[in-house]
């Protein structure tokens, strides 16, 4: 009897043991998961986020026509092609995001003869005029000239409008000065911007810097380049 008793109780602390002991492991399991799980980090098992960046910010290329007469044309051999020489002062302000989008220019024409031959050009943002230098050469009234310069926009039909002055004239500085105050005036008047492109070629006396002119009209290669820059730098803040 006595024998019986020891065995149940033996019986009962070994199964009471057991429930000790899977108790302890199931508690131990269970701060480790606990644990574990205090290590995850909140986002754990979410979608990553990349950092956002804005697109570079692209400028789109300035699309310039150009009208006039010898000064604009210089040596080209097609300029309403696109084959633009060193000796034209176009060929100095293309380049680096600003583009030729078409144009005319034939030497020794007036402002007539370039309503008569220019035509539409797709996508013009500015169209330039440097011309009348025929104009005020043949006393052609500057009435005449305004209606011509309003026709060739007409015509063009540019976002924009950039009047330029016109070289010196050295047999005769004082017409090249008069001609291009009416030409800032006009351009004013018209909402037009304006530039004093020919003004790094002149001197104190409105006359051509020495060695930049062969025949006191027209300008050298190196003279149309200080143009052309001077243009240039007009055409970029107009972008």
């Amino acid at each position: 009897m006595g024998n019986r008793r020891g065995q149940g109780i033996s019986r009962a602390w070994g199964i009471g043991g057991v429930a000790v002991v899977a108790g302890g492991v199931l508690l131990l399991a269970g701060l480790a998961l606990g644990e574990a799980r205090s290590e995850v980090p909140a986002n754990a098992g979410s979608v990553p986020q990349l950092p956002t960046s804005s697109p570079s910010a692209t400028t789109k290329p300035l699309r310039i026509a150009a009208v006039g007469d010898s000064i604009t044309q210089g040596n080209s051999p097609d300029f309403s092609a696109g084959m633009i020489g060193d000796g034209s002062w176009v060929s100095y302000a293309l380049g680096d995001g600003v583009t030729f989008a078409g144009g005319w220019a034939l030497g020794g024409v007036p402002t007539r003869t370039m309503v008569e031959n220019v035509t539409p050009y797709p996508d013009v943002d500015v169209l330039v005029l440097l011309a009348g230098v025929n104009d005020y050469g043949q006393r052609v009234p500057f009435d005449a000239t305004t209606e011509n310069f309003d026709a060739i926009v007409a015509t063009v039909a540019p976002e924009k409008v950039l009047v330029s002055s016109v070289p010196p004239r050295d047999a005769d500085p004082a017409l090249a000065v008069a001609f291009n105050s009416r030409l800032e005036e006009l351009a004013s008047a018209r909402g037009w911007s304006y530039v004093d492109g020919s003004a790094g070629v002149r001197d104190v006396d409105n006359r051509y810097l020495e060695g930049l002119t062969k025949d006191g009209v027209h300008p050298t290669a190196e003279a149309a380049k200080i143009i052309g820059t001077g243009v240039r730098e007009a055409l970029l803040p107009l972008r």
